[in-house]
């Protein structure tokens, strides 16, 4: 006996959780059987999803064809090639490569322990790493592993293959907002070519957390999972307290984190601090915390950098931000016709946020000026969202 919606099921499909076509069969067999999207156990005595491949991978029928699994295609009598990795930019000698993103050379430089570099593919500080510098000395900058990023990248995060894109400078509203961690970012960024009504599109980081994802604070590994019941009330980070569609998950143990949080680097340079600062989680002391930027309590439980030689402690939000993947001084256009610049709070001339109210201690505000020459500072992303909107 069969259900009517199961007898459609196609005969071969691929998965964005694997990378092999995968074949439909009417019995499983016998033996242990854990399934590749949900990760629980498959009955062997009936259908599921197989790879010739990988003998011991299996999914079910149903978790196979999830729409943020299968894209829908039927790749039956489809000849399954193998995919031939090929670098993206032209190798010219050991040390100079000319990437696809840029119109000059790039030349690799050693590490460096200093120096105010920020890459312009994830616009993240270039830390004691080997990076690609423009050799005719303009400012772009690239981390190795940014510079290696494959063109076309197929990932949990989405039923399409995703194309690398870059910063589309040839007009201002180029501003992008990663739809896994839901943070504001400019650079290089995964972009869905299949959904152009949608605007699909991932920062670099996000699509490179593995799954499963080891986080360094819990003991066991997470899986990806994603909200794709839109009645369904989005679930919220036991690290952070917000809500997410997308997140990294426990099966021993339910323990979620967001993408926000999975991203976050292990270690801060907080300019009073001559150590790095690292990222504390879960950690219950009987003395409580004060932020040492803003000089507000940090709740106990919660996540914060901390130095355990010198002291200094921070709120997550005053170290890094929630524009920490925009670099300093891009300027973009809203859709409401205001222009912004991402901007440097230096914390010394003591800036109110012209939404909320309140002090600006993040690191990066957006500045906006009116028409009167009057300098408008945003404090965080959920108050440039509302201040665009809504004046």
């Amino acid at each position: 006996m069969v259900h009517g919606d199961c007898i459609g099921f196609p005969r071969v499909i691929k998965i964005n959780r694997h990378e092999h076509s995968l074949y439909h069969t009417c019995f499983l067999g016998t033996g242990e059987w854990m399934c590749g999207v949900c990760r629980k156990s498959i009955n062997g005595k009936y259908g599921a999803y197989r790879c010739c491949f990988c003998k011991d991978y299996a999914v079910h029928s149903r978790c196979a064809t999830r729409k943020d699994v299968w894209d829908g295609l039927d790749l039956e009598g489809v000849s399954e090639e193998e995919d031939i990795e090929t670098e993206d930019f032209v190798r010219i000698d050991d040390s100079l490569i000319l990437h696809f993103s840029h119109k000059h050379r790039l030349r690799m430089e050693e590490k460096k322990e200093d120096g105010d570099f920020v890459c312009s593919g994830c616009a993240h500080p270039i830390i004691s790493e080997t990076f690609y510098r423009c050799d005719s000395l303009c400012d772009f900058i690239l981390h190795e592993r940014c510079a290696n990023l494959p063109r076309t990248r197929a990932t949990v995060l989405h039923v399409h293959l995703l194309t690398l894109c870059t910063d589309d400078r040839s007009h201002l509203n180029d501003l992008s907002r990663c739809d896994a961690c839901d943070l504001y970012f400019n650079g290089f960024r995964y972009r869905c070519l299949e959904c152009k009504d949608d605007h699909i599109e991932f920062d670099v980081r996000c699509l490179s957390v593995p799954d499963p994802f080891d986080y360094h604070h819990h003991p066991h590994p997470l899986f990806f999972n994603i909200l794709i019941n839109e009645n369904e009330e989005a679930m919220t980070c036991d690290v952070c307290y917000h809500m997410s569609k997308y997140w990294l998950t426990c099966l021993e143990c339910d323990f979620k984190i967001c993408f926000s949080c999975a991203t976050l680097p292990d270690k801060v340079i907080y300019k009073y601090d001559e150590h790095p600062l690292c990222d504390t989680f879960g950690q219950s002391d009987s003395n409580p915390y004060w932020c040492d930027i803003c000089e507000h309590k940090i709740e106990e439980l919660r996540n914060r950098y901390k130095c355990d030689e010198c002291g200094p402690v921070l709120h997550v939000e005053c170290a890094l931000g929630s524009f920490r993947n925009m670099r300093q001084g891009y300027t973009f256009m809203t859709q409401h016709g205001k222009k912004y610049e991402v901007v440097l709070n230096d914390r010394i001339s003591q800036l109110r946020c012209s939404h909320c109210d309140n002090d600006c201690h993040e690191p990066f505000l957006l500045m906006s000026t009116t028409s009167i020459d009057v300098s408008i500072y945003l404090c965080s992303s959920r108050c440039f969202t509302d201040y665009d909107v809504s004046v």
